[in-house]
């Protein structure tokens, strides 16, 4: 089963656009030069997912970006989110993010999504990502007008 990296990551891209559109009415821009917010406090989510491909998914925003999400998301004006409702908030996201590109990606496919969790990358550095031959990792930055917000997956191939 060779997977097709060509058509790999717009599916991620328009899987995390079309959720953050519908549920934070925050739309992303085209691709994005990295900013240089490497002192920039981030929050990020990552969860773990099994079925016919296996793998690790991960939101990750700076903290400014992540509470104008949270508040859009829930509703409530930004000066009201706790720390809590954005950790809260982004790794909803990731949830439905990663199972928005996992329909896309294998429809017929059922996955099993571990319950999401804080990762702690301040700031995140993405070239540990695995680098075996058996997995296929990539990382893709959206540009909001909110600022950016990053996503990436490491798929494990099985051979």
């Amino acid at each position: 089963h060779r997977m097709q990296t060509s058509n790999f990551d717009p599916l991620l891209t328009s899987a995390a656009a079309e959720v953050l559109e519908s549920m934070c009415f925050i739309s992303v821009a085209e691709h994005c030069e990295e900013p240089a917010t490497a002192d920039a406090k981030w929050v990020a989510a990552k969860l773990h997912f099994q079925g016919p491909f296996s793998g690790d998914f991960g939101l990750c925003a700076p903290l400014g970006t992540a509470q104008i999400i949270a508040s859009n998301f829930l509703g409530e004006d930004e000066s009201g989110i706790n720390p809590s409702q954005i950790v809260e908030v982004l790794c909803e996201l990731a949830n439905m993010i990663c199972g928005s590109f996992l329909s896309r990606f294998e429809s017929k496919g059922v996955y099993d999504l571990s319950p999401p969790v804080l990762d702690d990358l301040s700031p995140p550095v993405f070239d540990t990502l695995s680098a075996q031959p058996q997995a296929r990792s990539t990382c893709q930055t959206l540009q909001l007008d909110e600022g950016i917000v990053r996503v990436w997956l490491n798929l494990e191939i099985a051979s």
